[in-house]
């Protein structure tokens, strides 16, 4: 499994490719902002979308969508269930409130918890990981040894908890059944900052570890 981060936008929010060497088809998570940038790596790359997904649907996670369907209309756009409509309404995705409404095209595809997909010749299961938004997702690759995680977990840090749909505990819950429960060195992939692992983040993040 290759990956490619590009943190992108004012909040440098994390945007990956994925896929499997020699496979020019890819998994595209989070494509937040600077759509030209991301469309620039694909090509250089060499990698076409097969699937869109979000990990959550936060602005700063899915503003670039639009721009990636365009150039790439047979790829399917995916995000959590609970989150189905908030794509397409500014209110619900937060951008209304930095002044900056985006409005993006509705989901092609509703994943729950444990559901699996498959893009660039890799297979993911989406796990459920709520507290951060009510529909925030992490994928996992079990071969790739590899999870990507929103803005659920991130290395040494957890997301916030404060803003609409959240929940602290809920959160921390989550994290620890659908994350920390995955092989020690299972890579995590965060939606904001640098790479951990889980066991790193088991033995020492001061939210959820010693779980």
């Amino acid at each position: 499994m290759k990956v490619r981060r590009l943190a992108v936008g004012p909040l440098a929010a994390n945007c990956y490719l994925v896929w499997r060497e020699g496979d020019p088809a890819c998994l595209v998570i989070d494509p937040g902002a600077e759509p030209e940038r991301i469309l620039a790596a694909l090509a250089a790359e060499r990698l076409r979308p097969e699937v869109i997904a979000a990990t959550h649907c936060h602005a700063d996670h899915i503003a670039a969508v639009n721009e990636l369907l365009a150039a790439f209309p047979e790829a399917v756009f995916a995000v959590g269930a609970p989150e189905a409509e908030w794509p397409g309404r500014p209110a619900y995705n937060l951008s209304y409130g930095f002044g900056l409404p985006i409005a993006v095209r509705d989901p092609a595809r509703l994943l729950g918890d444990g559901e699996e997909f498959s893009a660039g010749g890799l297979a993911f299961k989406a796990l459920a990981v709520p507290g951060h938004s009510p529909g925030s997702l992490a994928f996992h690759c079990a071969a790739g040894r590899a999870v990507f995680t929103g803005d659920a977990l991130f290395a040494g840090d957890i997301g916030r908890a404060d803003l609409p749909g959240g929940d602290e505990r809920q959160l921390v819950e989550s994290i620890r059944a659908k994350i920390l429960s995955l092989p020690g060195d299972t890579v995590v992939w965060p939606g904001h900052g640098d790479r951990s692992t889980a066991g790193a983040e088991k033995a020492g993040n001061p939210y959820v570890g010693g779980a």
